[in-house]
Order: C-alpha cells, then sequence, then structure tokens
C-alpha cells in the first residue's frame, strides 16, 4: 500500500489537475526585454561555474519556482495553502521534462538550455539524476540573478533546499549577452518547451549573424502608435505620423511586422503583408535617423525575406530616389507594361 501511494504521488509530479489556476500578466518582467544579463556567476548541477554575461550564442534559460519531490507530501503554506492553489507554482517538473524530452531539437538549433531556481545545487542535481534531465540547471539559492535583474518571485515556506523565495516561471532567450525575448507569464507549464522552440524555428535566424552588441530583432504583434509615429517622423519616411488612429489601422491589418529595439527603444520596422505562399509585400520600411546607414533596413528586409520562406516574392514600391538603395540590398526593378 505504501509504495502504491509513494508511486501515485510520483505520478502527480508529471500529471497537472485539470483545474490548475491560470497566472495573470502582471508585468513583473516588462523591464527584462532587452537588459543585459549582470556580471554574475552561477553553480551549475555539472559542478562547472556559468558566467551569464558570457552568454554569447543562442541560449535558452528556463526558471521555475521548485521541483518537487516523488517520496515527499505536497507542499502547505502557513494557513494550510496547497501549493496547487497558488496560480503558476505546480508544475516544475512537467516544465522542466519538457524541455528534456525536446532537448535534442534545441541543439539541432545550436541552443543551449539552462534551467534556473533558486535552489541549492544539490538538490537540484537529485532532480537530474531522477528525470535523467540531459543539461544542466543554475542555482541562484543565493538570489544574486533575482536581486540583480528584480525577477518577479513569490514566498512560499520550504523546509530545506533553498530560500522561500521563489522565483516565477518564465523563460528567456539569451544571445550575445542579452535578454532577447521573454516569455512571461507561461502556461500551460509542460508545454512552454515546444511554445519556445516554435517561436525559435521561426525566429532564430533573425539573431544568428546580428553584428550590433545592444540592438533586438524581431517579430512583434503589438506597438504603440506613439512610437510608430515618433520612428516615421524622425526617418523622413512619408507616413500619417500625425494621426495615432490612422497608424494603428494601418498596423492592426498588417500580417508581419519586424522591428529592430536598442535597450528597448524602437529604432527600426517594416510592415508587410504577407501570404506566405506566393507574395509578401512590404509596405514600411523606416529607421531612425540616428542609425541609418548602420546595415539595419537590410537587416529588416533579410528578415522578412526569412520569415516569409522561399516560395515567397518579396515585393516593394521604392519612393523617388530609393531605387539604388533597394539595388544595393537586392532588390531588381520590375519591368512595368
Amino acid at each position: 500500500m505504501a509504495l502504491r501511494a509513494m508511486l501515485g504521488l510520483m505520478r502527480d509530479l508529471t500529471t497537472l489537475p485539470a483545474d490548475l489556476p491560470v497566472p495573470d500578466d502582471d508585468g513583473a518582467a516588462d523591464h527584462l526585454t532587452a537588459a543585459l544579463l549582470p556580471e554574475l556567476t552561477l553553480t551549475a548541477t555539472t559542478g562547472a561555474p556559468v558566467a551569464l554575461a558570457d552568454l554569447h550564442q543562442p541560449t535558452v534559460l528556463f526558471f521555475y519556482p521548485r521541483t518537487g519531490v516523488p517520496d515527499q507530501p505536497p507542499l502547505l503554506g502557513p494557513a494550510g495553502q496547497r501549493w496547487e492553489s497558488i496560480a503558476g507554482a505546480r508544475g516544475c517538473t512537467p516544465q522542466s521534462c519538457g524541455y528534456r524530452d525536446l532537448s535534442s531539437e534545441f541543439a539541432t538549433l545550436g541552443v543551449t538550455i539552462y534551467g534556473v531556481s533558486t535552489q541549492t545545487t544539490e538538490f537540484q542535481r537529485a532532480f537530474v539524476q531522477r528525470n535523467q534531465v540531459p543539461f544542466a540547471l543554475l542555482s541562484d539559492a543565493d538570489l544574486a540573478l533575482t536581486q540583480a535583474l528584480r525577477l518577479p518571485t513569490f514566498q512560499f515556506p520550504v523546509a530545506h533546499g533553498g530560500p522561500d523565495r521563489l522565483i516565477k516561471r518564465m523563460s528567456w532567450l539569451v544571445y550575445r549577452g542579452r535578454i532577447a525575448k521573454v516569455w512571461y507569464p507561461v502556461f500551460p507549464p509542460q508545454q512552454n518547451a515546444e511554445q519556445v522552440l516554435g517561436w525559435l524555428r521561426e525566429h532564430l535566424p533573425l539573431y544568428v549573424g546580428l553584428d550590433w552588441q545592444d540592438m533586438v530583432i524581431a517579430r512583434e504583434t503589438r506597438l504603440a502608435s506613439a512610437e510608430i509615429a515618433q520612428l516615421f517622423a524622425s526617418s523622413g519616411i512619408r507616413r500619417p505620423h500625425q494621426d495615432p488612429a490612422r497608424l494603428a489601422t494601418m498596423f492592426a491589418h498588417a500580417n508581419l511586422v519586424v522591428t529592430v529595439r536598442r535597450n528597448g527603444a524602437l529604432v527600426g520596422l517594416t510592415r508587410c503583408f504577407c501570404d506566405g505562399a506566393w507574395t509578401c509585400y512590404v509596405a514600411d520600411l523606416a529607421v531612425h535617423a540616428d542609425h541609418q546607414r548602420a546595415g539595419i533596413g537590410k537587416a529588416l528586409l533579410q528578415a522578412v525575406s526569412t520569415i516569409a520562406g522561399p516560395r515567397c516574392s518579396v515585393v516593394l514600391s521604392a519612393g523617388v530616389g530609393a531605387e539604388g538603395y533597394y539595388a544595393k540590398v537586392g532588390f531588381a526593378p520590375i519591368p512595368s507594361g
């Protein structure tokens, strides 16, 4: 009976209840996108130190509050609060095992994986061995990273294995020592690895080979009209930058927008209409005046071509005087008539 009960508890660690509460986006991770990683070293379960600022190749860091132990009862709060009743708490084992099961596919993309929690290295190492995790976990038990980047956390009493300040679940794409992309909140946890992998397959070509240490290029779906207007006004492109409602409508109907940001500020964008099979029409290409002649426009057009795919022709209508620029970046004129 005791063995049967323990095996049941082991299954519970990898199987989530159907009524698991969904975490809200509380904005606690908004400041992390494009942030530089601090000059900190975390200890890995392999025993090796990992210098965060030296993570220059594409790396995924996934964060989780705390993994459970199969032969121990679920955690309870001081007032009898159940662990699974806290939105975003339950699901650390399914999240980690999701990355374990897809680790070879991340490796095929050239992406390194690390898991991060405030648990001690010894506690994490037992989890790695128990679940045959093929990548290292990093310990922030002294809260150095948590405090340096003001990571979203919550408090929950734990008997051992680390502090009671736990990191909320999220994932980062790190490239050249900077956080290029943040997934927060994460739900459902068991699908986190699959969601991140899908995004990387589409977007990673935009990052690899990028030469600007302090810039991030990405596909975006929501932009503020004010920052679009500011960019258009600075770039010299003739667009209705004084009409925010019209700008909002323009971008609401586009289905492909790629941006370049420097330290979070919008410095370049392209707005396109792409069917994914035949034609991708570039409606706007704008680069802030302070960043022109730096290769941003070319990188944006290359990103559009990558996302559109080899079956799509990327076309645009060049403004008077811009024909020479587009010829330099690989466009050929289409004969009229």
